[in-house]
């Protein structure tokens, strides 16, 4: 029930931010590629799988020229699958892991505008607050994927909008905090995330 909360509280302040000058609001999607990385060596990445995202986003122009804040609510779903060796270091493990939650980026965007504002182009970069929704922890008979209720990560990238309304970005970001754990009898090794997205955003 708390994070339903948490994402209503989210809409409420986004809608009544509309009061405020030079405001927009918008939806943003996209996919993404995802990989894990460990800090041991006995836990890799199988492959890399899709991802996808989705939710509501705010733009509003910054008292200094040619930067704005974006701030957004997304519906975020991730997906990797990574092996990890048993403590003898002979007997590898599979694990299939899957992640939702919801995600609150807060980008600074640095751009300049082309052809009276109908095209523009747009460096980007901040924190991201991920809250965990759903995640399936995976368990084998001597390991176990547990994941955590909250991660911090950042992103950074490119974008470029068209007709003032379109926006089209190429994101990398990852978690700076855990992702998880794969927890033993003998030890836990940290997992985080990480994404190359490709995003679409629309704003009115």
């Amino acid at each position: 029930m708390k994070k339903i909360f948490v994402l209503v509280f989210l809409c409420l302040t986004l809608a009544n931010m509309k009061s405020f000058a030079q405001v927009e609001f918008g939806v943003k999607g996209g996919v993404g590629i995802t990989s894990m990385s460990f800090d041991d060596k006995n836990c890799g990445n199988e492959h890399a799988d899709w991802s996808y995202f989705v939710g509501p986003i705010v733009k509003f122009a910054l008292p200094i020229k040619c930067l704005e804040l974006e701030l957004g609510a997304l519906y975020d779903y991730k997906s990797s699958n990574v092996h990890a060796y048993n403590a003898a270091g002979d007997g590898m493990r599979f694990y299939d892991i899957e992640q939702k939650q919801l995600l609150i980026p807060a980008n600074l965007r640095l751009g300049f505008s082309l052809f009276k504002d109908n095209l523009g182009f747009y460096l980007f970069a901040g924190p991201q607050l991920g809250i965990v929704i759903e995640g399936k922890d995976t368990k084998t008979e001597d390991k176990t994927w547990s994941h955590s209720n909250f991660n911090l990560g950042a992103n950074f990238g490119v974008g470029t909008t068209i007709l003032k309304h379109l926006d089209l970005a190429l994101t990398i970001s990852g978690d700076l905090t855990k992702t998880g754990e794969v927890k033993s009898n003998t030890d836990n090794i940290a997992g985080k995330f990480g994404a190359v997205q490709l995003s679409l955003g629309i704003y009115f």
